[in-house]
């Protein structure tokens, strides 16, 4: 896994907020995530996203964490703005993956669909081969 550039990755995003607001605007799933990212010059391949994204999920976020995403005292603004703009960011390529998930099981499902409707079509079509000469004869 190009783990070192994923993570190399979401620091630029969290560091370069033009970046980070073109990313917003661009990504529409998680291709488009990793196409981005290419554009920019890491190396990420649509696995390695998935995979990185499964290991976000079973992580809790530290105390400092919360603290610093909900104002805490003692943070400084710089740590909060980072912690809240990397959170931002795993979730903007959460939202992504969801989406990109549910294309896939849209496109899964409507394949199947035309598959089911083209052996109905076909045993139509067999049917009326058999049972036409009969009814004509």
């Amino acid at each position: 896994m190009s783990l070192e550039h994923i993570e190399n990755f979401l620091e630029a995003l969290k560091t370069d907020t033009t970046m980070l607001e073109e990313f917003q605007d661009t990504i529409g799933g998680l291709q488009s995530v990793v196409d981005f990212a290419a554009s920019k010059g890491f190396s990420i391949s649509l696995e390695d996203a998935r995979e990185f994204l499964r290991t976000q999920a079973d992580i809790e976020l530290s105390d400092e964490q919360l603290e610093a995403i909900a104002g805490g005292k003692g943070h400084s603004s710089s740590s909060s703005v980072a912690v809240a703009t990397q959170s931002a960011a795993v979730q903007t390529v959460a939202a992504a993956t969801t989406e990109a998930a549910v294309s896939e099981t849209t496109e899964a499902v409507i394949a199947e669909t035309t598959e089911a409707a083209a052996v109905e079509t076909s045993l139509v079509a067999a049917v009326e081969a058999v049972v036409v000469p009969v009814l004509v004869s």
